[in-house]
C-alpha cells in the first residue's frame, strides 16, 4: 500500500477570482481537511437497541492551516480577504494520489503568533461556501 509524502498535501488560492489559475499558499507548516457528513439520529424504540443515522444534516469541509507570515503575494490575498471581510475566496486542496477538493471557503479564525525569538506565525480555518468539487 503506497504511502504519501505529508509535503505532497498542498493549499492553493485562485489568484484572480473566476480565473481558474491556483498557485501554491507560501509557508505553510500544518494543514489538515475534515468532511463531515452531518448524519442525524434517527433511532426509534423498534431498533431493538441498535441505533440509525440519516444524512440529513449539513455537510461541511473544514481546512486549518498554520504557516508562517510571508510577503508573499498569495498569502496577502488571503491577509486583504481577512481585513476586507470579504465573504470567501477559491481554494484548491490537494492531498494523497493527485486527488484536490476545490471550491470556495470562507476564512474564519485569523490569528497571528509572535513568539519571542520566533518567527511569525498565522492560523486560520477554511470552511467551505457552497459545495465543493472533489476530483
Amino acid at each position: 500500500m503506497a504511502k504519501f509524502a505529508s509535503t505532497d498535501a498542498t493549499l492553493a488560492v485562485e489568484t484572480t477570482p473566476g480565473g481558474g489559475i491556483y498557485a501554491l499558499v507560501a509557508a505553510g507548516i500544518t494543514h489538515s481537511m475534515s468532511i463531515d457528513n452531518g448524519v442525524t439520529d434517527t433511532s426509534d424504540k423498534d431498533e431493538s437497541r441498535w441505533g440509525s443515522e440519516a444524512s440529513f444534516g449539513k455537510r461541511v469541509v473544514q481546512i486549518p492551516v498554520e504557516g508562517f507570515v510571508t510577503d508573499d503575494a498569495n498569502f496577502a490575498l488571503i491577509e486583504a480577504a481577512v481585513e476586507a471581510g470579504t465573504a470567501s475566496l477559491n481554494f484548491q486542496y490537494s492531498y494523497g494520489d493527485s486527488k484536490t477538493v476545490t471550491g470556495a471557503f470562507s476564512i474564519s479564525a485569523f490569528n497571528y503568533d509572535a513568539t519571542n525569538f520566533e518567527a511569525q506565525k498565522c492560523t486560520f480555518t477554511l470552511t467551505n461556501n457552497g459545495e465543493p468539487t472533489f476530483a
